[in-house]
């Protein structure tokens, strides 16, 4: 890019003073000059950037580099670094959204991440906190919360029965005419009170 910029520079002057040769001199000294201005930046500036990516651990610096890079020496470690500073950055959104969903998002795009043990634990241990809430409150509040809040739960099954179960109950024993009882026959054809 610096090298595009200086002949854009060069061409523009050339058309400026196309007639002057003393300073055609200068041009083609300044074209060496910028030329190894570049050679310099090829290798020291190849350094410096894996260094600042070393200290600062930037995604960005590290896309840079590869991108300005693409052979570089230290191809594969920027990419290592990248990796896991993507990883990092996952598990922090993750952790600061406190939900299921982000925890299995973090899941999904790192299935080798550093904090999957940490993600699945986490998951268990709020799934299981979750179902004996709903289970304890029996509410249907709870069993939906439940349900919709832990797509992957362990309990679902169970939740689902406990909150069939309790629907169930509750239009039984609100049932008070004919229409109601053809409402519950429909809606539970073999449930626990249909023959009654």
């Amino acid at each position: 890019r610096q090298w595009q910029q200086a002949e854009q520079k060069i061409n523009q002057f050339y058309k400026n003073y196309p007639e002057s040769p003393t300073e055609l001199d200068k041009i083609e000294k300044y074209e060496v000059d910028q030329f190894s201005k570049i050679i310099r930046e090829a290798i020291y500036g190849e350094e410096r950037t894996y260094r600042a990516i070393q200290n600062t651990r930037s995604v960005e610096l590290c896309q840079e580099y590869l991108y300005t890079y693409p052979n570089g020496k230290y191809r594969s470690e920027v990419q290592n670094i990248l990796r896991t500073q993507n990883d990092e950055n996952a598990w922090q959104i993750a952790k600061n959204e406190r939900s299921t969903s982000s925890y299995w998002n973090y899941l999904e795009n790192f299935p080798n991440g550093i904090y999957v043990t940490t993600a699945r634990e986490t998951i268990r241990r709020w799934d299981k906190v979750a179902y004996e809430k709903a289970i304890s409150e029996g509410t249907q509040e709870t069993l939906k919360y439940y349900l919709n809040n832990y797509p992957r739960g362990e309990y679902r099954n169970i939740v689902r029965n406990k909150l069939n179960e309790k629907e169930e109950y509750e239009m039984y024993m609100s049932a008070k005419n004919i229409q109601d009882y053809e409402a519950f026959i429909n809606k539970f054809p073999r449930g626990k009170y249909a023959s009654e």
